[in-house]
């Protein structure tokens, strides 16, 4: 009998109480010469273990370790990506540049709107104001102005002139509001 281990892909005995179990056995045997218990090949990377009678064999999944993320094709990767850095870039820009949603949604006075003119850091600010306001407007100091015209355009002229007349230029909407009050 040979007394060498039984390497992958060998026959050995796979009884635990035998003295030449894991001891590599001669091809062609169907028994073990020590205990006449059946013979079985050592795994292998190559070779995989045969199913123990009354079980059924393990499932594998090919690529069982990768995340759906990196099973996907690198064009997708790529796509994704470049939307993500554009969400951010657009995203970014608007905090910057809160009045540039004006441009797309159009003027945000229309023409007979009550507005009241508040100075601000950046230059003076409109915000919609009541008109039946307007009557003590004059009294209390914080005049309210009926819009009278709207312009396209920052640099847009407003006819008229005078202590009761009011240009106002809306930089971020490219509007000229010709205001007059109350």
């Amino acid at each position: 009998m040979n007394d060498q281990v039984a390497g992958p892909g060998e026959l050995t005995c796979i009884d635990e109480n035998c003295p030449v179990s894991g001891l590599r056995q001669p091809d062609g045997r169907a028994a073990c010469p020590e205990c006449g218990t059946a013979l079985a090949r050592m795994p292998s990377a190559v070779a995989e273990e045969a199913p123990v009678a009354g079980t059924s064999p393990r499932l594998t999944r090919a690529n069982d370790d990768r995340s759906a993320w990196q099973r996907s094709s690198p064009l997708f990767r790529i796509g994704v990506a470049v939307a993500a850095v554009a969400l951010v870039w657009l995203v970014s820009f608007v905090i910057r540049n809160p009045d540039v949603l004006h441009r797309v949604t159009g003027a945000g006075y229309a023409v007979g709107d009550c507005v009241h003119v508040e100075p601000g850091f950046n230059g003076s600010n409109m915000a919609k104001a009541d008109c039946s306001a307007a009557g003590n407007s004059g009294l209390t100091g914080d005049p309210v102005y009926r819009v009278a015209q709207v312009e396209k355009g920052k640099d847009a002229y407003c006819p008229g002139g005078g202590f009761d007349h009011v240009t106002f230029s809306n930089e971020p909407e490219d509007m000229t509001y010709c205001l007059i009050m109350q």
